[in-house]
């Protein structure tokens, strides 16, 4: 019962803090007035840098193999 009431409790703190950082943002959007602090945006740009490159890599599937040698038939 508890672990059900803690976790739904821990939920809706976590929605909550994702409204209010919404709400933040969209305040920064419409006014241009940053309200987030200097270090969490250099944290979000650092991030996006690593998510960039991340992305820019070819994906290994996509990668150009060499062709399988056919099995020899017996």
């Amino acid at each position: 019962m508890w672990s059900r009431a803690s976790h739904t409790i821990r939920r809706i703190k976590q929605s909550w803090a994702e409204m209010d950082y919404a709400q933040r943002r969209l305040f920064e959007v419409r006014t241009g007035i940053p309200m987030t602090p200097e270090g969490t945006r250099a944290q979000a740009r650092a991030e996006s840098r690593e998510l960039e490159v991340l992305f820019a890599r070819e994906h290994p599937a996509e990668q150009s193999t060499p062709a399988l040698a056919p099995l020899a038939q017996a």
